[in-house]
């Protein structure tokens, strides 16, 4: 009787993406995992401090915690040289939003108007493309302050409506769900998405137009299924927005950094 013939097992590959936790002085970091068909370990720190590990399809899971461990202090002295380089940039004007500036609110300009009144308020004109501030003092600190909380309002509201309007992507082209949305105002980022499904969307999308703020929605649900920008991934946002290529091209050409000591970026282009 001849010998049975031998099959070798198949191997399994590990997930596609996660996140992994690392310790570093006594903070907790978590570092995106995403593999892919390379060959050797890549590492990125970005400037908003984020990890991201890159690795082969079927390296162990306990090699890459090793690297990281490896990596620590490298990691470590990479944040905190682009915390201090962030530290080092401008900061937006404290008087930014004063009587006669312009802002652009969803991709339109709209001036500032500062009027008379008993108490500090700010509201959009009813027909014409102005932002009313009513004061009872010309202090325009105060001012540029509630203008800039009145504009972080509008935009979770906005962001938030845009966000929740894409959700059914999720169903429709098989995403997993988000754990968490947070809306916050970011210096590198118009958004992102962790390995744990958590979204971060940048307040200071309240200056650009909705098909804009749209396709950035998009763009970070896709990575629920894609935590990558491969072809897959790119594959995945066409399904939702045809034109994306158009629409990435003009966010591209917009700074994150909107405001830069005194001059809009946006605005000057």
């Amino acid at each position: 009787m001849p010998p049975r013939p031998r099959f070798r097992k198949r191997k399994v590959a590990p997930r596609v993406s996660g996140s992994l936790m690392l310790t570093l002085q006594d903070e907790q970091v978590e570092c995106v995992l995403r593999r892919s068909a390379r060959k050797t370990l890549g590492l990125q720190v970005f400037a908003d401090g984020g990890v991201q590990v890159t690795a082969p399809l079927l390296m162990p899971h306990d090699d890459i915690v090793r690297y990281l461990h490896e990596k620590r202090d490298w990691i470590a002295e990479k944040r905190t040289l682009l915390a201090q380089k962030a530290a080092e940039r401008p900061p937006m004007p404290k008087t930014a939003f004063g009587h006669g500036r312009i802002v652009p609110l969803m991709g339109v300009p709209h001036a500032i108007e500062v009027e008379a009144g008993k108490r500090l308020a700010v509201r959009l004109h009813d027909s014409e493309p102005r932002i009313i501030v009513s004061s009872p003092h010309d202090d325009e600190l105060a001012i540029s302050q509630a203008v800039a909380k009145w504009l972080t309002g509008q935009a979770k509201r906005v962001l938030h409506e845009a966000y929740t309007r894409r959700l059914p992507l999720c169903e429709s082209l098989g995403l997993r769900q988000p754990t968490r949305l947070t809306l916050r105002s970011m210096r590198t980022r118009w958004g992102s998405c962790s390995g744990t499904r958590s979204i971060r969307l940048n307040t200071r999308m309240i200056h650009l137009p909705p098909h804009l703020i749209d396709y950035v929605v998009v763009h970070e649900l896709c990575h629920l299924k894609e935590l990558n920008h491969s072809p897959k991934f790119w594959a995945l946002v066409a399904r939702a927005l045809p034109d994306y290529e158009a629409h990435r091209k003009a966010l591209r050409a917009i700074p994150v950094m909107l405001w830069q000591e005194d001059i809009d970026p946006f605005l000057a282009r």
